[in-house]
């Protein structure tokens, strides 16, 4: 484990320290930060900074629908907004001046109760799961949004697979996969 990897997981574990654990580990992190040795302090701020900012802009969850894409691209935020098409892997320009992007994402959502997402590594290990996608039955769509920033970085990181499962009341299903 390296020492940033060590310090985040010394911060993670501060909420079950006992009180003269915390004071102690407090006391040390303080010291650090002051000697401009605190990463994990850096990144917490950092962290919580674009959290606070995201959450402002309206773009903290990643599943959208048609109401909020309308109050975003109301806003005044700078929005690229296109149209999922699974046959065409044709690259896509997102523009440099971009805040956001938004996909337009159409399911087949006839019965279905809840959509729920699955992010793979091409390899196949599960890296994440979201059992709570938002979706509009009316438009026949889930709407994906990303800030520009992440997604340009995205862009350039290792290939990932969603999977977006259908829950009816009787079965759950695959319905499509989203290549990154």
């Amino acid at each position: 484990m390296s020492n940033a990897e060590n310090a985040l997981s010394r911060l993670d574990d501060y909420v079950r320290l006992s009180q003269e654990d915390e004071d102690a580990y407090e006391e040390e992190l303080f010291e650090r930060a002051l000697e401009g040795h605190a990463s994990e302090a850096v990144f917490h701020a950092g962290l919580a900074s674009t959290l606070r900012r995201m959450n402002a802009r309206g773009t903290l969850d990643l599943w959208l629908t048609a109401r909020d894409v309308a109050r975003i691209r109301a806003s005044g935020l700078k929005t690229f907004f296109m149209e999922f098409k699974p046959d065409d892997t044709t690259p896509f320009d997102l523009p440099p001046d971009a805040d956001l992007l938004i996909t337009r994402i159409p399911l087949p959502l006839e019965g279905v109760r809840n959509l729920e997402a699955e992010v793979y590594s091409i390899d196949g290990t599960l890296l994440k799961r979201m059992p709570d996608v938002l979706f509009d039955r009316e438009d026949g769509a889930a709407y994906a949004c990303c800030e520009a920033e992440l997604a340009r970085t995205a862009m350039n990181a290792p290939k990932t697979i969603t999977k977006v499962f259908a829950v009816t009341d009787t079965e759950r299903r695959l319905i499509i996969e989203l290549p990154s």
